[in-house]
Formats: C-alpha cells, sequence, structure tokens
C-alpha cells in the first residue's frame, strides 16, 4: 500500500498537491523536476530539528541547489522515494516521531544500515517498505 496522498502532502504545496492521485501522477511530476522547496519539505520532516540541510546537501550539492529553482529528475526521484519511505513509515508507525526515531536508528534487517540511509537507493527503499509492511503485519522475522 502506497502512500501518496501523504507522500504529495509532503513533496508540493496544495495546490499542486491536490492535482496528484496516481503513482503515474507522481512519476509525471517527478520527471519534470520538483521545486527544490519539495526537498528541503521531506528533510524537514525526516531530519532531527535544525539538520535538515545536511540531507538537502547529501542529495543535491550546495551550489547546485543555490542556483536552481528545480530539482533534476534524478534529485527528484530520490526526493519523491524518500517521501513515500516516510509515509509509509509514518502510517505504520503512527506518528511523524516514531517514523523519525525509525528512520535514524541502524536496522539489524537492512545490514546495520539506517532506514534513511538504505532508503536514498531504489532497492534500499523497497526493503525499508518491506520491512516496515512486516512490522505492519507482524511478520518481522
Amino acid at each position: 500500500m502506497v502512500r501518496i496522498r501523504e507522500a504529495a502532502d509532503l513533496l508540493l504545496d496544495r495546490k499542486d498537491g491536490a492535482s496528484v492521485h496516481s503513482l503515474g501522477d507522481l512519476r509525471r511530476r517527478v520527471a519534470l523536476g520538483l521545486p527544490k522547496k519539495s526537498l528541503r519539505e521531506v528533510a524537514k520532516h525526516i531530519m532531527q530539528a535544525g539538520s535538515s540541510m545536511r540531507l538537502v546537501h547529501q542529495i543535491v550539492p550546495k551550489s547546485t541547489y543555490q542556483r536552481q529553482e528545480k530539482l533534476s529528475p534524478h534529485a527528484s526521484d530520490v526526493t519523491a522515494r524518500l517521501a513515500l519511505t516516510f509515509a509509509t513509515a509514518t502510517y505504520v508507525l503512527g506518528s511523524e516521531e516514531s517514523a523519525r526515531h525509525f528512520f535514524h536508528q541502524p536496522h539489524p534487517m537492512l545490514d546495520g544500515a539506517t532506514p534513511l540511509e538504505a532508503s536514498l537507493t531504489d532497492l534500499g527503499a523497497r526493503e525499508v517498505e518491506s520491512l516496515l509492511w512486516r512490522i505492519f503485519y507482524g511478520t518481522t522475522s
């Protein structure tokens, strides 16, 4: 179960987010390049207070981020992936605070990586989402 609506709320302002109803809608927006504020907003939700720009600059170098108004399709894809994974974690774990804690703790089912580190790649995000659904359904072994 992909949390499209919740991810769109993290990624886009109310007007733009209202037009996202499916993964296809989100994919098309990502291909055009998301506004750079999308990355900043997602990072603010995921990171501890005051450290969101560290994640932003891990995905987009500082000079590039300052120069561009829109994210590249690749940076948009990473941003959307993080938003989708974080929205799923929030749903499964019941709150943003719990999801944030989960995202920053090394997990043995991710070979000791944090869910945040794993979610920076497509395959890692799939692993994190699989782990979350296993937690949700009580089948983590």
